[in-house]
């Protein structure tokens, strides 16, 4: 399997996620992202491998790492003189971003690319955007251009107003960790996937379950990197029920997606959530994981 991201270290659920957009042609990409978690370096370098993942030129190289890092795309962007790269952050000595920022990016992000296929905006400190500023991105991000793409940095996603959260799909970093191998990746991926297509008929319930005991291998780490990835899993499902043009984060193929979704119910989807959030919380605080499992299968009336 093509290394993906290999400066990131660890996140493999965030990995396994960004495989399948990066990896289909052309990348599946939402408009926007929001990047949270982590040290504003990591998230500024996530950013940044990102965008030139985006934009390597050795993307469709089964054997070079996506980004390779060498190629001249790769380098410009690394040394910040790429022209289609912009980063938007506060002025030396302000607490704040401000609307004239965002005014700028309004502006610019109308220019077509000139030497990539997109324009990738780097928002640095989005969570300290004015509520005039937050209101002015949603001009951008209500109907961006084809080429453009946004990446919203900030350490707590939920400091950004809602109307900016509902139109970009939120990327967590977590502490960097050892990797996994890309047959792990993709195992977690793939049960993630046959997890959801289970919960889909109610009468599943006792596979559903064995796949996820089985899954995890009664490992609190795997279990965490398990409900990371049934997060995006289930909000692309969701995300469908209401708007099927809507980018996806998890899934590659839309068609299978829709049909999958098209057996749910919304309220049951965001029950799943709810119950995937709560678990995912409770093994963050140390809780046993099997019970906690179990008690999200039954709260999601999965089992």
């Amino acid at each position: 399997m093509k290394d993906i991201l290999p400066s990131l270290r660890g996140n493999r659920p965030l990995k396994a996620v960004l495989s399948g957009v990066l990896l289909s042609d052309p990348p599946s990409l939402s408009h926007a992202y929001i990047i949270e978690g982590s040290s504003a370096s990591v998230r500024q370098s996530f950013a940044g491998e990102l965008a030139m993942a985006v934009c390597c030129e050795n993307r469709r190289d089964p054997v070079r790492p996506l980004p390779c890092g060498v190629c001249r795309s790769c380098r410009n962007i690394a040394a910040g003189i790429a022209p289609d790269v912009t980063v938007t952050s506060p002025d030396e000595g302000r607490s704040s971003l401000g609307i004239d920022k965002i005014r700028d990016l309004r502006n610019d992000i109308h220019i077509y690319p000139t030497e990539f296929d997109y324009k990738i905006y780097i928002v640095d400190s989005a969570d300290i955007m004015t509520v005039q500023a937050q209101n002015a991105s949603l001009l951008t991000l209500v109907a961006p251009p084809a080429y453009a793409m946004i990446l919203l940095l900030c350490e707590d996603g939920r400091s950004l107003l809602e109307t900016v959260r509902s139109r970009a799909p939120m990327l967590r970093l977590e502490p960097e960790t050892e990797d996994g191998t890309d047959n792990e990746i993709t195992e977690l991926r793939n049960s993630a996937a046959e997890f959801a297509a289970l919960c889909a008929d109610r009468s599943n319930g006792a596979r559903a379950m064995s796949l996820l005991i089985s899954s995890c291998k009664g490992s609190r780490e795997i279990a965490a990197e398990m409900l990371s990835l049934l997060r995006p899993t289930f909000r692309d499902l969701a995300a469908l029920k209401r708007a099927p043009a809507c980018e996806m984060l998890f899934f590659t193929d839309r068609e299978a997606a829709v049909k999958l979704s098209s057996k749910y119910t919304v309220k049951r989807l965001l029950d799943i959530l709810d119950a995937v959030g709560n678990a995912a919380e409770a093994i963050e605080k140390n809780m046993n994981t099997r019970l906690t499992l179990m008690k999200m299968l039954t709260d999601a009336e999965i089992i």
